[in-house]
C-alpha cells in the first residue's frame, strides 16, 4: 500500500517529515520510522505504533470503499 506521509507534532506543524512509502515494505518501513522519529524527537517505538495504527486505518478505508 504506497501513501505519502507528513508527519508532524501536534501543536509543531512547522517540525514536519514527509515521505514516500510502501506501507507493506519492511526494509523501508523500518527507515521511515527511524528517520522520523529523530526529526520528530519521539521514540521509535511510538513511532512505529502511529504507523501500524495508520495502516489498520487505511486497511479498513480500503475494504469499506472495495465493499461499498
Amino acid at each position: 500500500m504506497k501513501v505519502t506521509l507528513k508527519l508532524s507534532l501536534t501543536g509543531k506543524p512547522t517540525n514536519a517529515y514527509r515521505h514516500n512509502l510502501d506501507l507493506y515494505n519492511g526494509i523501508p518501513r523500518e527507515q521511515l520510522i527511524e528517520k522520523a522519529s529523530e526529526m520528530l524527537d519521539i521514540s521509535t517505538s511510538e513511532t512505529s505504533q502511529i504507523i501500524s495504527r495508520l495502516t489498520t486505518e487505511l486497511e479498513n478505508y480500503q475494504a469499506q470503499r472495495f465493499m461499498g
